[in-house]
């Protein structure tokens, strides 16, 4: 049964992998789609592994906060000299939306981890 689970496991991840990576670039635009505020560059913490993200959170990113920016995923194989931080561009507005969506599943026991 555990197997039939490690398909799944491993698309979300990819999903995750997609959703999150922001590099800065040309097509990167200048606004956020959902918020309209101008996007601003941070530098954020590269998470490498297999992350545990709730499906619920995928969703929310998508309709609520696709410009958070908080973190870049960096892929399942760490070796010494990889990036520690990576710049991104964010929507100020995202995040805060985030921080709230989060409270209110941490209360939940259901937020990305």
């Amino acid at each position: 049964m555990i197997y039939k689970l490690i398909p799944l496991c491993l698309g979300l991840f990819f999903v995750a992998a997609c959703a999150q990576t922001h590099e800065p670039s040309a097509a990167t635009p200048s606004r956020c789609e959902i918020h309209g505020v101008e996007l601003q560059s941070d530098l954020v913490p590269v998470i490498y592994g297999l992350p545990h993200v709730e499906p619920d959170y995928f969703k929310a990113q998508r309709d609520l906060f696709p410009r958070a920016a908080t973190f870049s995923f960096g892929g399942c194989i760490t070796d010494a000299g990889q990036p520690t931080q990576e710049e991104v561009r964010y929507c100020s507005e995202c995040r805060k939306a985030q921080r709230l969506w989060q409270a209110s599943h941490l209360s939940k026991g259901a937020a990305a981890r």
